[in-house]
């Protein structure tokens, strides 16, 4: 089965197969994520940064109201945009905006260990230096521990999206950058993997899946699975 890129929606749930590599900037998106973890100013401004225009900022505050109000703190919403607006000023955005081709709410789907595996990439943009994923972080961090959590924390997920997005582009996966932002906090957080730490990885993520199978196994021999109908 061959890799693929492409945005969030029905193409993304279909057999991956013959999809295009990056989609066009102008492709349509489906509303952002709201996933249930982290922080109610993260998330808000998450969602800003997903459906915001990144190169003017237009409509900055009312998104972020919009936004606020969203996650029951629309008291907050000035934090929020404050939030935003220091996400559209890091080096990184700008980098991305400057390219003229960067995209967001990118599904990435490839075979990995025996298994397929899935996600979506908050931001991805390709400039000098290669491909860079970057993944918005909600968590309640600090300034002072945001490095330390989200290396402790998101290590194996962003060393697998340089995996995949590699298999994708037939990319050695060490030139692919990784990056967290920490919305909570507006700081960056560099995640990229060398070859020894994606190593690493793969080993874990194949320890992992055995473990799994071998699970799945026991419970079937042992009767742990009750089969149900409706």
């Amino acid at each position: 089965m061959a890799a693929a890129l492409e945005p969030r929606g029905a193409a993304a749930r279909r057999a991956v197969a013959a999809a295009p590599l990056l989609p066009h900037p102008g492709a349509p998106r489906a509303p952002p994520r709201r996933g249930r973890g982290g922080s109610p100013p993260g998330r808000a401004v998450r969602s800003g940064l997903q459906i915001g225009d990144l190169a003017t900022a237009r409509n900055r505050e009312d998104i972020s109201r919009a936004q606020a109000a969203a996650e029951g703190i629309a008291d907050r919403w000035q934090e929020v945009a404050s939030l935003g607006r220091t996400g559209l000023e890091t080096p990184l955005v700008k980098r991305a905006v400057a390219t003229g081709r960067y995209h967001r709410e990118v599904f990435v789907s490839t075979p990995l260990e025996g298994t397929l595996f899935e996600g979506f990439i908050d931001l991805l943009f390709e400039d000098a230096d290669g491909l860079t994923v970057v993944d918005y972080k909600t968590d309640n961090a600090t300034a002072d521990n945001c490095e330390e959590r989200m290396s402790g924390t998101y290590a194996l997920q962003m060393a697998l999206y340089q995996v995949a997005v590699a298999k994708t582009t037939d990319a050695s996966p060490e030139d692919v950058k990784a990056t967290i932002f920490c919305t909570a906090v507006g700081k960056e957080v560099d995640m990229t993997a060398d070859a020894a730490i994606i190593q690493q990885t793969m080993d874990k993520t194949r320890d992992a899946l055995d473990t799994i199978e071998r699970d799945l196994k026991l419970g079937k021999e042992g009767g742990g699975f009750a089969a149900t109908s409706e």
